[in-house]
Formats: C-alpha cells, structure tokens, sequence
C-alpha cells in the first residue's frame, strides 16, 4: 500500500515538473521570438519568402515573444494556465515563420498536449491565483 502512494507520487511529481519545464521552454522561446522581432522588424534581417508574410513575421513573433514570457512565468508557479494555453497557441502560429520551424511548433504541441492532462489541470486549482485560468 505504502509502495503504491509514493509511486502515485513519484508520477504525479514527474506529470508536474514536465509543466514546468514546458513553462521553461516557453520563456526561452518567448525572448527568442523577441530577438527575432527586433530582427526583422527593423529590416536587419530578410525573412524568406519576403512580401506580405515579411510583415506578418516581426509583429506575430513579438506578441508571441511577449505572452510566452509573461505565461512562461505565471506558469512556473502553476498560475493563469489559460494564458499558458494561449501563449502555447500563438507559439505554435508563429513557429510556422521562416526562424523558428519546428521548435514553436513542437513546445506548443507538447505544451497543449500537457496542459490538458489532468494533474496538470489539478495543479493549476490548487494555486492561489489560478482557480479562475484553469478551465
């Protein structure tokens, strides 16, 4: 019996610290899609194809940038995991850009797929700050 409870345990504590380190991966990319931003934005660089999704590139990396930061760090305390979700989201979108295929797309992937998971889910409503955000 007592074998059984630290191996729930051990899993769930594993389960959560894959958020984390989800919310870890976010951060990084956040400020990533931030350089890039800056990049492209101020014609440093030349994304491929050129044209209207030029344009398109800059502005979306740094909104993405931007909430992945923010969710990244609310995140590592288990806290506004609909924001996560969001961010995760618009990762995904701006991973289709000429810099960042595939890792945006992979950590919003991952990141979904471990948001929906219900310890994950469970780790959100215990937080203070996080009971509204985790639906």
């Amino acid at each position: 019996m007592a074998a059984d409870i630290r191996t729930v345990i051990r899993d769930l504590e594993i389960q959560l610290n894959k958020v984390q380190n989800v919310a870890r991966l976010m951060l990084a990319q956040g400020l990533a899609n931030l350089a890039i931003s800056v990049l492209v934005l101020s014609e440093t660089v030349s994304p491929e194809p050129t044209g209207t999704w030029y344009w398109l590139l800059g502005p979306c990396s740094l909104a993405s940038g931007v909430l992945a930061i923010l969710a990244g760090r609310r995140n590592l305390q288990f806290q506004s995991r609909g924001l996560g979700l969001f961010a995760l989201g618009l990762l995904g979108l701006s991973g289709l850009g000429a810099y960042k295929v595939p890792t945006g797309i992979i950590i919003s992937g991952l990141g979904i797929y471990l948001y929906q998971q219900r310890e994950a889910k469970d780790a959100f409503l215990q937080k203070v700050g996080g009971a509204g955000n985790a639906t």
